[in-house]
């Protein structure tokens, strides 16, 4: 109960955004982006010297995308995980899949075995020196994020995928400056034009959730900022975190065959093996909720580190 109250603010945003729904077929177990069945917004999306309404680019891509909805959950936040695909309207259309327990996993086996690579073997330390982690949490995540990529890669009908680990809120600054903008769609409709940006843009991973991202060397410049679609832009990648992102085909693939074996935890994974590929938002679509208790993360950063 008191997680829902928590949660009303976003709700009554969404509901003001998005006109009470998100424009998704109530059956449908994976979003599917069909023409016409989407409510008209009023955000613009520009690009250099083009500029488009917040649908995708054509009608030929919104027809051919299809999107399936993915969170990776612990079993102890599995409520939480279910009370924010309830906010957000994907309940029905969301495989929940369950994360990896750091207890299952033996380092040694692993190693033998050529899953991991000896780099991530301890003492590790690529995170702020007040946070304590350790390598089997970085190896458990890992894998349950190359589960989420087989079981998209395995649905050959599906063009991308959206994942979001346990510990996803929605971003209220986000959503503030989206309302502001004067868009009449719901929160699906900007992953829906941010997904149709893939082809033009050559990303295979766009992150909606970033964090401590180089924030101040994001310049005006072509190279860094991709495309703008309202108050939202696509820019160069530099964050970190797997809290929400979208994967094309092409880009889980790569990612499936370039973790294994695992050399770091995931997110630095999937800037090495994508490189260029990877693309942010900002301001990110959604954060990860603060936590001291077993989830995918128990901490939370901001989505720009400081001074950088």
């Amino acid at each position: 109960m008191q997680r829902l109250i928590q949660m009303l603010p976003i709700l009554l945003l969404l509901n003001s955004v998005g006109g009470g729904g998100l424009g998704l077929g109530a059956a449908a177990s994976t979003l599917t982006l069909s023409s016409g069945s989407r409510p008209a917004a009023s955000l613009t999306s520009s690009s250099s010297s083009t500029s488009t309404s917040m649908s995708p680019s054509s009608p030929s891509i919104e027809n051919s995308m299809n999107i399936g909805i993915y969170q990776i959950s612990m079993p102890s936040k599995l409520d939480q995980a279910l009370e924010f695909q309830t906010s957000v309207g994907i309940r029905d259309r969301t495989k929940t899949l369950p994360g990896v327990l750091k207890t299952s996993i033996d380092v040694k086996d692993l190693l033998q075995t050529h899953v991991v690579r000896n780099s991530t073997k301890p003492p590790k330390s690529r995170w702020d020196k007040n946070e304590v982690r350790t390598v089997n949490t970085e190896i458990a995540c890992a894998m349950a994020h190359r589960n989420a990529y087989r079981k998209f890669l395995a649905n050959e009908t599906l063009t991308h995928a959206l994942i979001f680990e346990d510990d996803v809120q929605v971003s209220v600054n986000a959503f503030n400056q989206i309302k502001k903008s004067g868009s009449t769609g719901g929160l699906m409709d900007v992953v829906r034009t941010l997904a149709s940006t893939s082809t033009e843009l050559g990303w295979g991973m766009l992150n909606l959730g970033r964090c401590n991202a180089f924030c101040a060397l994001e310049n005006n410049s072509k190279e860094t900022n991709k495309k703008s679609i309202g108050p939202i832009r696509i820019v160069k990648g530099s964050g970190d975190c797997t809290t929400a992102y979208l994967l094309t085909r092409n880009g889980a693939q790569s990612l499936h065959e370039g973790t294994l074996p695992m050399f770091s935890p995931i997110d630095f994974m999937q800037k090495n093996v994508l490189g260029k590929a990877v693309l942010d938002i900002t301001p990110r679509l959604f954060a990860q909720i603060q936590s001291n208790t077993n989830s995918m993360h128990n901490y939370d950063k901001p989505e720009c580190r400081p001074h950088g």
